[in-house]
């Protein structure tokens, strides 16, 4: 049996019946450590249907893998090994890799103890032996001259042409379908704001339902108090089913703060009334659940961070550039748009043009 994953809800989504990488696995949000995980693989019984899926692999292919750190491509790799009860790397399994490691690298998590680290770095990659097919054809640009600054972007070695296409536009028409990225989560959430008081109607604010430890809250990626208005974008935060893939944007067609739902319009046609769910905080030290919020999973999505924005292609894009430090974040977000036109670049700084150490 063959099955399509990839590392972002998104990613996967666009494969023929993709989950994520940490669905397929049983990895939850990448809380434990390899022993941990194989013991809990081993004798927990939320886990046989992972090992009996595992077990009837013959080819998995994970997409986006930039995204994959050293110790979640090792993990994988364990599962593979224990589910399908042979001692081969990846018990035997033919694996398939698809990416482009001058992107996003992986997110540390140094509370989980990921360092964030590429998995091409790890002995695992090296002892995996991947035959290596490159692919030239760019399919979201049809500017081959844009292309090429995208890519030279990636190399950090920008050529005196490639400027002209990621230069500041005081005229640049900003459309009900332009999106602003930027690359901190704080930035994101002042201009959302910023946005939905500007928008018309009532502003229907949401307060989550919060139990237990409330220090470890800080770690929750849902918000206290979510305010939506109809027909403003929001972006889905976690994985509902089949087509509801963390990352999927859409628009507010109605709400009901009595039974709290949402109903939502996403990007790929489906209308769904969204409701509360439970998002639970594991603390490492002491290995288990202290806190869960119950909230509306969803966030606004006037403006995005790069993160979320990877694997989007977007109509129109602005770039606030300032603090894209990151190696690989401005040209992701840059080569969200189609065309030179369809980009607006603010305070570009050199910096935010070089390329990671590791792939020097």
């Amino acid at each position: 049996m063959f099955m399509a994953t990839g590392t972002t809800g998104l990613s996967s989504a666009s494969l023929p019946g993709g989950e994520t990488v940490h669905s397929v696995f049983g990895l939850l949000d990448g809380c434990f450590t390899l022993p941990e995980l194989q013991t809990r693989l081993e004798s927990h019984p939320s886990l046989v249907f992972i090992r009996s899926n595992i077990s009837s692999l013959h080819t998995i292919m994970i997409d986006k893998v930039s995204m994959l750190s050293a110790k979640t491509f090792e993990q994988c790799e364990m599962v593979c090994r224990v589910s399908k009860q042979n001692n081969l790397l990846w018990g035997g399994i033919q694996v398939i890799v698809v990416g482009d490691f001058r992107q996003l690298p992986p997110v540390p998590n140094f509370r989980y103890g990921d360092r964030g680290e590429f998995c091409f770095q790890t002995q695992l990659w090296e002892n995996t032996s991947f035959h290596v097919h490159t692919l030239h054809t760019a399919l979201r640009q049809r500017d081959s001259n844009f292309f090429k600054a995208l890519v030279n972007m990636q190399r950090g070695t920008l050529e005196q042409n490639d400027h002209q296409y990621f230069q500041h536009k005081p005229n640049f028409e900003t459309t009900s379908e332009t999106v602003h990225l930027y690359s901190m989560n704080i930035d994101v959430e002042q201009h959302n704001l910023h946005m939905l008081e500007q928008a018309p109607g009532e502003a229907f604010v949401f307060r989550s339902k919060d139990t237990g430890n409330r220090t470890d809250l800080s770690h929750c990626s849902a918000i206290p108090a979510l305010t939506l208005k109809l027909n403003c974008p929001v972006i889905l935060m976690v994985n509902l089913g089949p087509g509801l893939v963390n990352g999927l944007r859409g628009t507010v067609e109605w709400v009901n703060m009595g039974i709290r739902e949402v109903r939502v319009k996403f990007e790929n046609g489906r209308v769904v009334n969204v409701g509360d769910y439970h998002f639970h905080t594991y603390n490492p030290s002491i290995k288990q659940n202290t806190a869960t919020r119950q909230q509306i999973p969803l966030r606004l999505a006037y403006t995005l961070t790069v993160h979320r924005a990877q694997g989007l292609t977007l109509q129109r894009a602005v770039m606030h550039c300032t603090g894209m430090q990151r190696p690989g974040m401005l040209a992701v977000a840059c080569s969200r748009v189609r065309g030179p036109g369809d980009l607006n670049t603010l305070v570009l700084s050199p910096n935010s043009t070089a390329c990671h150490p590791a792939l020097m």
